[in-house]
């Protein structure tokens, strides 16, 4: 066997090359054994410090063979021993040439070493033949060469101290072409890269030696639809006195498919698979004498759309859905860095990859549990994950709430890469069928934690977008105006106008959001979101919004809801006029908005304006109260002491049309201010509770009007609110005022109170009044 060589040498010192080294060839001399059948009814197996030879046609004991031993069969020789002279040959020559060796050339070769050459010179022979100079060009340099060996030896680009050694070596005449080659050929990695393809050990054809044809069609092959598909044949034999000639036909083909081999007499023909499915491609070879049996391989052309339909660069999903595909619903969808976000992780020896943008996607595919992580290859034959056969894998594509129960299906990884357990890129297809159902739903990945694609930002508004009518909008000061039209859920057709004089309105904002409050009459909500890709919210068009939080985050997102009304499902825009920022914190915004429910033609219009600076404040109580609001008549209350005097029209709900008094003789009266809330609770036969609730501008309650009121605790807070309720009977809404005639406190205490007020329930005509007097005891 060859000694071993350094194909990464580097350091100081003069470094031993091949041509100085000593050659340990493998023997030369090997038993001969002769079988009768074919090689294909023979079942070969190590046994002891040998073989055993099994004869699956005729049965009997098996035959026993040493190591060393060559296997003549009706159509060929076999050399089981891929370590001794059969394997050095093999693997020069598919070092030389970059292609399986062909029989006869193995045999061939062998027969010179038998008869005294040199491993060596046969390696010279290789370097100055017609194919060599093909592959390795007419004059190339020592560095290309070398460059070459590393490609075509080993599969993979050399690394720059190999490199630069054996080019080193090469320009100084320390070492010859050939003997690199055979130092190639012969090193551990190049083993390794061959061992699979000769495991079964070295097929050859002896010179003078008679054969019967044998076919020999090549092993399956798994290729994308549209690629030119290369069988071959050149493992085939008949005696090497004789000519071998090929016959190809396509036996199969997946429906509608034109495909149709091209040199269909020649060891290597071609085709190109039009369709995705199986072809299937039989052989017969003949010298000229006799025709061997039919050899057939299996091609899956796995699907692969046009490239014509996707990018030319940066990371993409692409689905293709049949018709009648549950989980596509039919039909094409690509989503790009551009407009969703593309997200790969790894899972176990698998990955997950997630879209998150217009549709929401999540796909697992994971290989055979004899992986550490994912390589590139075909796997087929897969189950719905994580339900799968562990020593198959799985896979599994679901989104938009619709996924496979069972699914059958494949994926094939064309490219991956790997930084320690973080996969760094990968091109993938899959397909998969739900419920055994013909249609299928298929799709290619490319993806690369290097693609720096991001959603763009916002846009030039588009001309004739919606703006409030000249006059609709104060003209000065914070606001927030919604104008809806007939047929509109959440604005119900209406128009609002709400500035800090008449409600309480947050803006907050916080990277690229916004979200707003408004507690009025109404109590409204509004969430206003950019893209992704932004730090801050920036002026522009922000178009083709869904609902937040469920919206594309690289397209951004909306939502304004309240009165207990919502969309389930939105489509919006928003145009941010202006915006500033100190800091990192928002100091002003103007946005108008668009949103439409549920697919309808209805639209909710609104417009923001916004600044940090603006010190509005709602007014206080109304001082004095405007004329003509009721008061108990004369006479109708006590004249000295506490009391609460309720007097209750016809269809009032809560005092029953009643007229009542309530002293400290027949009832327990407490009062008591909560900063600028006054309760009321009465006690005894009857019980009754009142909440007096002031603007929210309001430390302590004063003197004044609070008219317009809603029920505590639902009210504006800018208004402030009342509730009068008891003997289990309360409003669910009302309206109403409360009038502080006097009141005084003792050190932030309440010490007195004299107010009167009215409540109408549910929009009832029919009201509740009262008067409440009250002193603190002492």
């Amino acid at each position: 066997m060859l000694s071993a060589v350094l194909l990464a040498a580097c350091g100081g010192g003069e470094a031993e090359t091949p041509a100085s080294q000593p050659r340990s060839l493998a023997a030369v001399t090997s038993s001969l054994h002769t079988f009768t059948g074919l090689r294909a009814n023979y079942r070969i197996s190590p046994s002891g410090s040998g073989y055993l030879v099994e004869d699956l046609v005729k049965g009997g004991p098996g035959v026993a063979v040493p190591r060393s031993a060559h296997l003549r069969f009706a159509d060929a020789t076999l050399s089981p021993d891929t370590d001794g002279v059969a394997g050095q040959v093999y693997r020069l020559y598919q070092a030389a040439f970059a292609r399986t060796p062909d029989p006869a050339g193995v045999g061939y070769w062998i027969d010179a070493l038998a008869r005294g050459a040199s491993i060596d010179a046969v390696a010279q022979a290789f370097t100055q033949s017609d194919e060599y100079r093909s592959v390795y060009g007419g004059a190339p340099t020592n560095r290309a060469v070398v460059e070459r060996y590393y490609l075509n030896v080993l599969g993979r680009a050399g690394e720059p101290a190999g490199i630069a050694f054996w080019t080193d070596a090469l320009d100084r005449a320390a070492a010859t072409r050939a003997s690199v080659l055979a130092g190639f050929s012969e090193s551990l990695e190049n083993q390794a890269v061959v061992a699979a393809a000769i495991r079964g050990g070295v097929l050859f054809v002896e010179p003078g030696v008679s054969y019967v044809p044998a076919a020999h069609a090549g092993r399956a092959l798994t290729v994308s639809t549209g690629d030119v598909v290369t069988l071959d044949g050149r493992q085939s034999t008949v005696s090497s006195n004789r000519q071998i000639s090929y016959a190809w036909t396509l036996s199969a083909r997946p429906e509608g498919s034109n495909a149709t081999l091209v040199q269909a007499g020649s060891a290597r023909p071609a085709f190109r698979a039009d369709k995705p499915g199986n072809y299937e491609a039989s052989l017969t070879v003949s010298d000229g004498v006799a025709t061997s049996a039919v050899s057939k391989v299996a091609i899956v052309a796995t699907w692969k759309p046009d490239d014509a339909a996707l990018p030319a660069n940066g990371n993409f999903v692409y689905l293709e859905s049949d018709g009648g595909d549950y989980i596509g619903g039919g039909g094409q969808r690509l989503y790009t860095g551009a407009d969703s976000l593309l997200s790969v992780s790894p899972l176990g020896a698998g990955l997950q990859l997630r879209v998150t943008g217009d549709d929401n996607w999540d796909g697992q595919f994971v290989g055979m549990n004899t992986l550490t992580r994912l390589q590139p290859g075909y796997y087929a034959g897969l189950t719905r994950y994580p339900f799968h056969d562990p020593a198959r894998g799985g896979l599994s594509w679901s989104g938009e709430g619709r996924g496979c129960n069972q699914l059958t299906g494949w994926f094939a990884i064309d490219s991956i890469s790997y930084q320690g357990t973080a996969i760094t890129a990968v091109d993938l297809r899959f397909e998969q069928h739900c419920e055994g159902g013909v249609p299928a739903l298929r799709g290619r990945v490319r993806w690369s934690a290097a693609d720096s694609t991001a959603p763009p930002g916002p846009g030039t508004p588009p001309a004739g977008l919606w703006q409030p009518a000249s006059g609709a909008t104060p003209s000065s000061g914070n606001y927030i105006y919604l104008e809806s039209t007939q047929g509109d859920y959440i604005g119900g057709g209406g128009v609002y106008t709400y500035t800090q004089a008449n409600a309480s309105m947050s803006i907050a904002g916080s990277g690229a959001q916004v979200n707003v409050r408004v507690e009025g009459d109404e109590d409204w909500r509004g969430e206003f979101v950019g893209m992704s890709s932004l730090a801050q919210l920036k002026t522009g068009f922000y178009g083709a919004l869904q609902r937040y939080p469920f919206h594309n985050p690289a397209r951004g997102g909306l939502s304004w809801s309240g009165e207990g009304r919502g969309c389930n499902q939105l489509l919006g825009w928003m145009v941010v006029d202006h915006v500033a920022y100190s800091g990192g914190t928002m100091t002003a915004l103007d946005l108008r908005f668009e949103q439409r429910c549920e697919g309808g033609a209805s639209a909710l219009h609104g417009k923001i304006r916004w600044r940090a600076g603006d010190t509005t404040a709602p007014p206080g109580p109304v001082a004095p109260p405007p004329a003509g609001l009721w008061r108990p008549a004369a006479g109708a209350t006590p004249t000295s002491g506490n009391y609460v005097y309720l007097e209750s029209s016809p269809g009032d709900y809560i005092g029953g049309g009643a007229t009542r008094t309530f002293t400290d003789a027949n009832a327990t009266l407490a009062l008591s201010a909560v900063g600028a809330r006054l309760v009321l609770n009465i006690g005894g036969a009857s019980w009754y509770s009142g909440d007096f609730a002031g603007m929210n501008s309001l430390t302590q309650l004063q003197p004044g009007y609070y008219g317009d009121l809603r029920r505590y605790p639902f009210h504006n807070p800018v208004k402030g609110g009342l509730s009068f309720s008891g003997d289990g009977r309360g409003c669910n809404t009302l309206i109403g005022w409360f009038v502080i005639d006097k009141i005084s406190f003792v050190q932030g205490v309440l010490a007195d109170v004299d107010l009167r007020f009215e409540q109408r329930c549910e929009g009832a005509m029919a009201p509740l009044r009262g008067r409440v007097r009250w002193s603190a005891p002492g």
